[in-house]
């Protein structure tokens, strides 16, 4: 085994170990340059995690607002639910021709019940000093 150190090792001199040239810049810059490429991937990775959040966008406004003052809407309402009811006790007590018609009854009643219920709105200005 021959070796052949120069006086200072470099890229022009090489440290020869039994005839392979090793170079000492690449033994040892290669730990160091995994160690700084490990650390901007890191500080990268960090930098761009902060970024994702973004706050939701605001709820869309609903298409239809029921209005417990309009006797209409109370109305359409009312009937809705006293044909369900109807049509459920007309079901058990009289089977489909019992449902059918206790969802008609139920209907109109539940229309008409709905419709007459309304209250008055509150003045405007009412509720503003709360």
């Amino acid at each position: 085994m021959r070796l052949a150190l120069p006086r200072k090792p470099s890229a022009k001199h090489p440290v020869v170990l039994s005839g392979a040239p090793i170079y000492l810049h690449s033994i040892l810059e290669a730990p160091i340059r995994r160690h700084v490429t490990f650390a901007i991937a890191v500080a990268a990775g960090l930098s761009v995690s902060g970024c994702v959040y973004a706050p939701p966008p605001p709820p869309p406004p609903p298409p239809y607002v029921f209005n417990t003052y309009d006797p209409a809407q109370r109305a359409l309402a009312g009937g809705l639910i006293g044909a369900g009811a109807g049509a459920a006790l007309g079901g058990i007590v009289g089977g489909g021709q019992g449902a059918a018609i206790g969802a008609v009854a139920g209907g109109a009643l539940g229309a008409a019940a709905g419709a007459s219920s309304a209250p008055e709105p509150p003045y405007p200005g009412y509720w503003d000093d709360y």
